[in-house]
Protein backbone atom coordinates (compact mmCIF):
# COMPACT_ATOMS: atom_id res chain seq x y z
CA UNK A 1 0.00 0.00 0.00
CA UNK A 2 2.92 2.08 0.74
CA UNK A 3 4.36 2.11 -2.46
CA UNK A 4 1.17 2.82 -4.37
CA UNK A 5 0.88 6.11 -2.21
CA UNK A 6 4.14 7.04 -3.15
CA UNK A 7 3.95 6.60 -6.71
CA UNK A 8 0.48 8.77 -6.72
CA UNK A 9 2.61 11.31 -4.79
CA UNK A 10 5.25 11.39 -7.27
CA UNK A 11 2.75 10.77 -10.05
CA UNK A 12 0.89 14.10 -8.55
CA UNK A 13 4.04 15.98 -8.27
CA UNK A 14 4.92 15.46 -11.52
CA UNK A 15 2.11 16.75 -13.28
CA UNK A 16 1.94 20.00 -10.70
CA UNK A 17 5.85 20.24 -12.22
CA UNK A 18 4.75 20.19 -15.57
CA UNK A 19 1.59 22.86 -14.81
CA UNK A 20 4.60 25.05 -13.38
CA UNK A 21 6.63 24.80 -15.88
CA UNK A 22 4.25 26.15 -18.62
CA UNK A 23 3.80 29.31 -16.55
CA UNK A 24 0.11 29.20 -15.21
CA UNK A 25 -0.95 30.87 -11.89
CA UNK A 26 -4.39 29.82 -12.19
CA UNK A 27 -5.89 27.00 -12.43
CA UNK A 28 -9.42 26.41 -13.81
CA UNK A 29 -11.10 23.18 -12.76
CA UNK A 30 -14.67 22.17 -14.08
CA UNK A 31 -16.83 20.25 -11.96
CA UNK A 32 -17.62 16.97 -12.28
CA UNK A 33 -20.41 14.58 -11.02
CA UNK A 34 -19.05 11.01 -10.89
CA UNK A 35 -15.91 11.99 -8.77
CA UNK A 36 -13.36 14.84 -7.22
CA UNK A 37 -11.99 16.75 -10.55
CA UNK A 38 -8.65 17.46 -8.68
CA UNK A 39 -7.30 15.96 -5.69
CA UNK A 40 -6.37 17.71 -2.12
CA UNK A 41 -3.15 16.14 -2.64
CA UNK A 42 -2.84 17.91 -5.88
CA UNK A 43 -4.43 21.19 -4.56
CA UNK A 44 -1.83 20.73 -1.54
CA UNK A 45 1.15 20.87 -4.11
CA UNK A 46 -0.28 23.95 -6.75
CA UNK A 47 -0.73 25.88 -3.24
CA UNK A 48 3.16 25.16 -2.59
CA UNK A 49 4.05 26.12 -5.85
CA UNK A 50 1.68 29.38 -5.66
CA UNK A 51 -1.10 28.16 -7.60
CA UNK A 52 -4.22 29.56 -7.40
CA UNK A 53 -7.02 26.83 -7.93
CA UNK A 54 -10.23 27.56 -8.94
CA UNK A 55 -12.13 24.25 -8.40
CA UNK A 56 -16.21 23.34 -9.74
CA UNK A 57 -16.29 26.25 -12.15
CA UNK A 58 -19.12 25.38 -14.34
CA UNK A 59 -19.19 25.57 -18.41
CA UNK A 60 -21.22 29.04 -18.70
CA UNK A 61 -18.03 30.61 -16.05
CA UNK A 62 -15.35 28.92 -17.86
CA UNK A 63 -17.02 30.30 -21.37
CA UNK A 64 -17.53 33.63 -19.96
CA UNK A 65 -14.08 33.72 -18.48
CA UNK A 66 -12.45 32.50 -21.86
CA UNK A 67 -14.38 35.39 -23.80
CA UNK A 68 -12.70 38.31 -21.13
CA UNK A 69 -9.61 36.94 -21.66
Amino acid sequence: MDRVLKEERQYTLNLVKAIKKSGANVLLVQKSILRDAISDLAIHYLNKLKIMVIKGANFFFLFCYYRVV
